[in-house]
């Protein structure tokens, strides 16, 4: 989360990023699994789509102060562009994570998805 491209230019919102992705970590980490993607898949929140933030949050607020379900969201996305986790198409799709969705091809592959573009064409 310190490397470009996954920095944030704007302070706070990298202090965002860091703290969601501390407390996704945290609360994957009552789940079984030998890494993180194990621990997803374990947790209500692989199979859950739009209600997985929901569920992050309140089991955050019981245990730390001032973390608010944006915060965990930034962390979720940090967590799926550094490819800690990936979420499966369909939770990917029903959730619609705009910010998730526009990075991927400045963090994954940046010239694979300036071939599809221009193969598909910019309106696709």
């Amino acid at each position: 989360m310190e490397s470009p491209p996954l920095r944030k230019a704007v302070r706070h919102t990298q202090w965002c990023r860091v703290t969601g992705v501390r407390q996704i970590l945290g609360w994957l980490q009552q789940f079984p699994g030998d890494s993180w993607q194990q621990r997803w898949n374990a947790s209500p929140a692989a199979a859950s789509g739009v209600e997985w933030s929901r569920m992050a949050a309140e089991w955050i607020a019981a245990t730390s102060s001032g973390v608010t379900a944006t915060i965990v969201g930034s962390g979720l996305v940090g967590l799926v562009l550094a490819d800690v986790l990936r979420p499966s198409l369909s939770w990917q799709m029903a959730r619609r994570a705009r910010h998730m969705q526009d990075r991927f091809a400045l963090v994954r592959d940046p010239e694979g998805f300036a071939r599809l573009q221009t193969l598909a064409g910019p309106g696709r």
